[in-house]
């Protein structure tokens, strides 16, 4: 007989209790719809970070601007029409003066002129001649000379249009009368904006103020963009200054071209809060005719660029409209640098 075989196994030969195991059913997940909602969350993100929130944005502004797009003109007429940007309204501003237009002109039919004949009798009555070929293909080619050396009938460099962003963040370690906020404080209570050379010497001496506190910049953003025509240089400069607005709740201080339309504050912080250190970011919004604004990445280009803008504006007709903004305007706000960064992460560090 064979032995008896010996349990093997975990139990051993032991009777273990059954144990029932209840099924847990796990829902269905719809992929689609997770998807979405993983998207929708990217989304939100993505707006958090393009657009100022609560938590980062700056919660006052100043604004003051004014100025004219219409540019005096030697080689066209302008219309003296009134014009606008950001909801203010500029009126036609200069002289302009009409010059005749060229006599020739090459189209699609073509013109007959009178011209004296001359005979043996001295010259007579004038007779009537069609162009030739070759006048045709001469008087062509003297036009395309013309319009290649003088950039078609007056568009020269003293004439081209620009407009261009200046936007420096500094520290303030005070807000005293001699800080970067305190200056413009005094300027903007200053400046009339219906007169364009006051405007002028606010935004030289804005610039300035800048170069005054080299030591405390933090970082910078110069844009410029050349434009074809008043019409252009309108809608760049309305473009600019929009996309700088977005970035602060309320324009405690907005006057422009004397409108003032400047938002109420919300009410006085603490006393000891007034007049604390705080980041600033101090923004030039130009448009100039026969100048522009040299680019900067670093302290010695920006230097020169806001030297460019102190003394180009003043004593002369480039400036045709200008914006000056800063943040924060009210007295006992503040702002950080990491802020600074958040808001503006096209600037370059100083």
């Amino acid at each position: 007989l064979a032995p008896p075989s010996r349990p093997t196994g975990p139990s051993m030969g032991l009777k273990m209790p059954k144990v029932d195991i209840p099924k847990v059913r796990l829902p269905r997940v719809d992929m689609q719809k997770a998807k979405a909602a993983a998207l929708g969350l990217v989304f939100a993100a993505s707006l958090a970070l393009a657009f100022p929130t609560d938590a980062f944005a700056a919660k006052s502004g100043g604004r003051i601007g004014g100025g004219s797009f219409k540019r005096t003109q030697m080689s066209a007429p302008r219309s003296t029409g009134a014009s606008s940007y950001g909801g203010a309204q500029y009126g036609g501003g200069g002289t302009t003066i009409i010059a005749p237009s060229p006599r020739v002109g090459v189209g699609a039919g073509v013109g007959v002129m009178p011209m004296p004949v001359y005979s043996s009798y001295g010259y007579g009555a004038p007779m009537l001649f069609g162009p030739s070929f070759g006048s045709l293909v001469l008087v062509g080619s003297m036009l395309f000379m013309a319009t290649s050396l003088f950039g078609g009938w007056g568009q020269d460099e003293e004439e081209a249009l620009s407009v261009c962003k200046v936007q420096v963040a500094t520290n303030c370690p005070d807000r005293g009368p001699n800080s970067v906020l305190g200056v413009i404080a005094r300027l903007a209570d200053e400046v009339d904006t219906d007169d364009e050379d006051s405007l002028a010497s606010m935004v030289s001496d804005v610039a300035l103020a800048l170069l005054r506190k080299e030591g405390d910049w933090i970082s910078a953003k110069i844009e410029s963009v050349d434009v074809d025509d008043e019409d252009e240089a309108e809608a760049t400069f309305s473009q600019m200054s929009l996309k700088e607005r977005a970035k602060i709740e309320r324009e405690t201080i907005n006057r422009v071209r004397g409108n003032d339309k400047s938002d109420a504050r919300e009410g006085e912080g603490k006393l000891e809060d007034i007049g604390k250190a705080t980041s600033a970011v101090i923004t030039l919004i130009l448009c100039l005719q026969g100048r522009k604004i040299p680019e900067a990445n670093d302290m010695a280009s920006l230097r020169k660029s806001l030297s460019s803008v102190g003394s180009d504006v003043v004593g002369n007709d480039s400036l045709l409209a200008a914006e000056v903004m800063w943040t924060p305007e009210e007295p006992w706000e503040t702002m950080t640098p990491d802020e600074v960064i958040l808001d503006y992460p096209d600037h370059i560090p100083l």
